[in-house]
């Protein structure tokens, strides 16, 4: 009897302790998870944002690095193909895929800047984007500042452009008398003040902002400056 109720009280002890150290494992293997997806449901929108981009910048790199692979094979294929009759038929299919290689992927950085870092081209486009007219022959980007688009497509851009003082005063007579744009401020963005920075500030001596129908999330806007030579191009989609 005195057997039976030591292993009795045996049992109802060592369970629960069993219980309570296959839980303690249980929760070491879960613990480690649970502040990652704590501290990511406290991030701010622009961190996750940013999270978000990382990824798809680490997508869009493993896609890249795939595309290259491809076309590095099928152009060493061909290669080979063409040259099945030569000695130095292996020689020939490395030399061409290490090319592909090289060449792709100098493309697809070229790409890649011009997203980035956009060029003149790309501001003078904005100029005619908010303005509806061509850009004048004389026309130079002295100053440019451009955010990346986010998830949703949106960015601001902000230029300097040196019209000269004949297309200026042509430019300003013109837009003054165009009822698509009326007297009025841009939307200020970081992407003005970065320029404000590269060069020297000038007054403003008028003004014009372009509403576009159906698009209340699109700013566009001009300054024409006090020296008679400059123009400020503001472009923002929010």
């Amino acid at each position: 009897m005195a057997g039976s109720r030591h292993r009795l009280a045996s049992r109802l002890y060592l369970v629960p302790a069993k219980r309570a150290k296959w839980a303690l494992k249980g929760r070491s293997r879960l613990t480690p998870a649970v502040p990652l997806v704590f501290s990511l449901s406290r991030q701010t929108p622009q961190t996750m944002t940013y999270l978000l981009l990382a990824i798809l910048a680490a997508v869009l790199l493993a896609l890249a690095a795939l595309v290259v692979w491809m076309i590095g094979r099928l152009v060493g294929g061909l290669a080979g193909f063409v040259a099945r009759q030569s000695p130095n038929r292996a020689r020939t299919v490395a030399s061409a895929r290490k090319m592909t290689y090289a060449g792709t992927s100098a493309f697809l950085l070229y790409i890649a800047y011009g997203a980035v870092y956009p060029s003149d081209d790309f501001f003078l486009g904005e100029y005619k984007e908010v303005t509806l007219r061509e850009v004048p022959n004389t026309a130079r980007v002295v100053a440019k500042s451009a955010s990346y688009p986010d998830l949703h497509g949106d960015y601001c851009s902000f230029s300097r452009i040196q019209l000269g003082a004949p297309a200026y005063e042509l430019v300003l007579r013109d837009l003054s008398t165009d009822t698509r744009l009326s007297p009025g401020e841009g939307l200020g963005s970081q992407e003005e003040q970065a320029v404000q920075r590269q060069v020297p500030r000038i007054g403003v001596r008028k003004s014009f902002t372009r509403a576009v129908p159906g698009e209340a999330d699109r700013f566009l806007a001009i300054r024409f400056l006090d020296d008679g030579a400059h123009v400020e191009v503001s472009v923002c989609y929010t």
